[in-house]
């Protein structure tokens, strides 16, 4: 960890292993996605919170400052699976020297680690394994935006049109707009009745095929953490969204144990297995949405926690259904047919079933809305 004498701003490196490369990554406090980070000042002794990205590899994650005797202690939400923390200290102990000051860096860049891409090609699968959560997560941040009627919404990451169906349904809009980059998905979207009245067509959160100030409201239902660069991705629904609109989020909770998926993929880590995840989870915290959403310049920002239980018919009914996630369906495909067994009684002594055998249990996602400055 090292202080720039001159300009008082913190850097810390961390000496970490990605496979069987060391590499020194620095991060920087992460005051806003276009400008300066800005200064952190940690006295002896004391311990302070604050976003950080990393220049390296580019991920976003809440850094623990804790200063003892000139070395300053930092921890942040990597992925396990690819990091793994070697040392912190004042000085670069390898190269020698203290590190010097860091200029301005991006937000949410996809990692060069992830060689694995999540693709979501089969819309039928993927409503059948996730559309149902997510219409449970978007009945009640429905509730919690509370819209009038007759707006102009763009819903981006439309997927499979669970939510878009609902704001037809509830909200009695003047237009919908939706945005996806999968054909598979938008395909099985436009088979719903109430979508008829709805323009679905391909595209990138990144950039927005519509002109400034167009709708009253953007939103993303489970998207950010699948969007390279989440400021970008934000900062054009800003841009697209007229003064005084409405810019919402909601995203499972992916580093506290709120993705739906996490029974069987808390497991697959335990045994040693790495399915392919999204590439910016970090971005589903809390504390890192709250902060993407000020530093967009976003006002009147509002945060809440949103949680849902489903029923499974039964163990197999949860396990076949969940095997569609082309995630985890992918990595089974590779496993050996003991291996998928012991999978399988590994995940199964984590949900305990009802006297019917029904399998509930409960997912959690954090949402976050505010409105573009007027």
């Amino acid at each position: 960890m090292g202080v720039d004498p001159e300009h008082g701003q913190v850097v810390a490196a961390a000496f970490v292993e990605i496979g069987n490369r060391r590499k020194i990554d620095v991060a920087v406090p992460a005051q806003r996605h276009d400008g300066p980070r800005g200064v952190l000042n940690v006295r002896n002794g004391s311990r302070t919170e604050m976003p950080c990205v990393f220049r390296r590899s580019g991920y976003v994650g809440i850094a623990v400052f804790e200063l003892r005797s000139q070395v300053c202690q930092l921890r942040t939400m990597l992925r396990p699976e690819h990091w793994r923390a070697r040392a912190f200290g004042f000085w670069d102990r390898e190269q020698g020297g203290t590190l010097g000051r860091v200029g301005p860096t991006s937000y949410g860049r996809t990692s060069p680690m992830v060689e694995q891409k999540i693709r979501f090609d089969d819309g039928a699968a993927y409503e059948q394994m996730m559309g149902i959560w997510s219409r449970f997560a978007g009945e009640v941040f429905l509730d919690w935006l509370a819209p009038p009627s007759g707006l102009r919404w763009i819903d981006i990451g439309c997927g499979t049109g669970a939510f878009t169906e609902l704001l037809v349904e509830r909200c009695a809009p003047v237009e919908v707009q939706g945005i996806d980059p999968s054909e598979g998905q938008l395909a099985f979207a436009r088979t719903r009745l109430a979508l008829r009245a709805a323009e679905l067509r391909q595209g990138d959160a990144m950039a927005l095929p519509f002109h400034a100030d167009r709708f009253d409201a953007a939103v993303m239902a489970l998207v950010l953490v699948f969007v390279p660069e989440p400021a970008k991705g934000i900062a054009e629904m800003v841009r697209v969204v007229r003064p005084g609109g409405t810019v919402a989020t909601y995203m499972w909770d992916m580093l506290g144990g709120g993705f739906p998926l996490d029974p069987i993929l808390v497991e697959m880590r335990a045994m040693g297995l790495t399915p392919p995840r999204p590439p910016q989870m970090e971005a589903s915290q809390m504390e890192m949405l709250h902060h993407l959403w000020t530093g967009t310049g976003i006002t009147t920002v509002e945060t809440r926690e949103i949680t849902v239980r489903r029923t499974f018919a039964d163990f197999d009914d949860f396990w076949m259904t969940n095997l569609k996630s082309p995630s985890i369906g992918a990595t089974i495909t590779t496993m050996a047919p003991g291996d998928v067994e012991r999978l399988k009684s590994r995940v199964r002594a984590r949900l305990a079933g009802d006297a019917d055998g029904r399998i509930t249990y409960s997912a959690r996602a954090h949402a976050i809305r505010g409105h573009v400055p007027t």
